[in-house]
């Protein structure tokens, strides 16, 4: 278990709240030092897309994305090609259908990859 923040508060939160987990300023420092299984990705909606892409790349088989998605269909196409290319998951949750402001698309667990794009309202 590991957790990444740019915020050195927030990391001294998750070191009281879940004891002795690793933790990183950044994100791509997690990725080189941790072996990760799935990654959840909770930034705001408009960083998404970096996190997600360089875990794919990373070789993170799962990546869970907080409500929105992304804030563009760029965002969203970038993020599930980075993970269908690998034949990894990326899940993005519905909820973020009911934003106008947000663009959300899903794929399915490898290797059975499927995807779906929604549009603004």
């Amino acid at each position: 278990v590991a957790v990444a923040d740019l915020l050195p508060e927030r990391l001294d939160a998750a070191a009281r709240e879940f004891g002795d987990v690793a933790r990183y300023d950044h994100h791509r420092a997690m990725l080189q030092h941790e072996s990760l299984d799935v990654v959840v990705v909770a930034t705001l909606g408009l960083h998404h897309r970096e996190p997600v892409v360089d875990a794919a790349t990373a070789g993170v088989r799962g990546v869970y994305v907080e409500k929105p998605m992304a804030t563009s269909l760029a965002d969203c196409d970038a993020m599930i090609e980075a993970c269908r290319s690998r034949r990894w998951a990326v899940v993005g949750p519905a909820m973020a259908n009911a934003n106008p402001n947000s663009a959300t698309s899903w794929a399915g667990p490898a290797p059975s990859m499927r995807a779906s794009k929604s549009t603004r309202r």
